[in-house]
């Protein structure tokens, strides 16, 4: 389970601080216990460069939760998903960016009930079936503004690709598209008119 627990900080205000665990690219990730990844629904996945890659795992290496979108990791974060908007995740083989919402009733609160947004997550072919590194958002507001430029580019694990409308002679999966193709057509043979006799006048008397 997802643990959040709430420490003093300066000014008296409040931050959720989330429970740990070490990680690929993290020595104190976000960590997620199975019953809140069966409820985690993906929000928003890009592909990620190699050079990207470097560059979140070095601006997030010491973040465990996002409190604000001016945190130097949350600008890259959303950087990413900005600049990639349309590049969905293929394969294993690919790097993702992914972040996910928690539902309900799995979702950690703090002392006043409001709960936690969700998690975002770095994966990449390094870190073989491990996730290189977590981080968490505890308000609804700042998880939005960090993945709103590509939440509508998400994908189905199984797609490979986002759909394109169908080129006219394809088919798409699960229907069959014919074209019709004109029959050459056939040439009759040109009947060639045999010229008539010139009549000759009767010459009799």
């Amino acid at each position: 389970m997802l643990v959040v627990s709430l420490v003093g900080a300066c000014g008296g205000e409040r931050r959720a601080r989330l429970a740990t665990t070490p990680l690929p690219m993290q020595p104190s990730g976000l960590a997620v216990g199975g019953d809140v990844q069966a409820h985690a629904t993906v929000a928003a996945q890009v592909r990620l460069t190699p050079e990207q890659v470097r560059q979140i795992a070095d601006a997030c290496r010491a973040t465990t939760d996002l409190p604000q979108v001016g945190d130097e990791c949350a600008k890259e974060v959303n950087d990413k998903f900005r600049r990639n908007k349309g590049m969905p995740c293929r394969s294993k083989q690919d790097a993702c960016l992914t972040a996910k919402t928690v539902a309900a009733p799995t979702k950690p609160q703090d002392d006043e009930g409001s709960d936690v947004a969700g998690y975002i997550q770095l994966t990449a072919p390094e870190c073989g079936d491990n996730v290189c590194l977590r981080v968490g958002v505890v308000e609804p507001k700042v998880f939005t503004e960090i993945v709103e430029p590509a939440r509508h580019t998400t994908v189905s694990p199984e797609s490979e690709g986002p759909t394109a409308p169908p080129t006219p002679g394809t088919s798409t999966p699960g229907t069959v598209t014919t074209t019709s193709t004109p029959s050459p057509t056939e040439e009759s043979p040109t009947e060639t008119e045999e010229p008539r006799p010139t009549p000759v006048p009767d010459e009799s008397p």
